[in-house]
This record gives C-alpha cells, structure tokens and sequence, in this order.
C-alpha cells in the first residue's frame, strides 16, 4: 500500500496529491484509508519511515568509506536545498499538520546533514584504525 501512495505522490509532489489521488492509486475506500492513517501527515511520516527502512543497511555503510560520506554530504546539502520548497496545500490558521511536517523534514534533514558533517570531518574510525 505505501509502495503505491509512495508512486502517486512522487508524481505530483506531496503537497499536490489530495488523499482521494491516493486512495484512488492504492485501490482502497476512504474509511479503509483512515483506517491506517488518522490524516494525510500519518501517511508522511509512514512514507519517510519506509524510505529511512529501505535504505538502512546502505546508509549504515556510509560512515565506514569516507568517498561514500563526501557523497552523502552532498546530497544531503541538496535536500536541504529542496526542502526550503516544500509547497503546502492546507491552509489552516489553527494547527496545520503539513506545515509541521514540511518544518520536521526540513530540520531533521539539517540535522543529518550535521552529523555527517561532522563525520566526514573525522578521519579516524571508531575502531582505532583509518577510515578508507
């Protein structure tokens, strides 16, 4: 089901994809949908946990082979880059959930752009011998 949201909002961005553009690409009804999620931020934050999942193993390879770090960096500059263009369609005055994700994205991406940072900076591994 994530695969399927994941493929609709990489079409449109996620901001431009409506919950019924979703329901529609997944195949699902509109209470089987909120019965997974309480609102369209609940599938943001299932849709990054996913991406965050599938690539685990080769973000844990990262930190050990400092070419791959400088690659990371650099991407990671870039999504930070993207992420001050977040668009966000609802426009509430009370509590928004999109504008809370589009902020929590931007900050956590700003955070992992520190860390590996500030890795990349360090030239020795943790196990007492060079990183290569």
């Amino acid at each position: 089901m994530l695969a399927l949201a994941e493929q609709a909002v990489l079409a449109k961005g996620f901001s431009a994809t409506s919950i019924e553009e979703m329901i529609a690409a997944v195949g699902i009804t509109k209470s089987g949908f909120f019965y997974h999620f309480k609102d369209k931020g609940e599938l943001a934050k299932a849709l990054l946990l996913r991406y965050l999942e599938q690539d685990r193993e080769v973000l844990d390879g990262i930190f050990r082979r400092g070419e791959k770090l400088a690659a990371a960096v650099e991407e990671l500059r870039e999504l930070v880059d993207r992420s001050r263009r977040i668009g966000v369609a609802c426009n509430a005055t009370g509590g928004n959930p999109e504008l809370v994700t589009a902020y929590r994205t931007r900050m956590m991406l700003k955070l992992a752009l520190v860390i590996a940072y500030g890795a990349l900076q360090r030239t020795e591994s943790r196990g007492g011998h060079t990183r290569g």
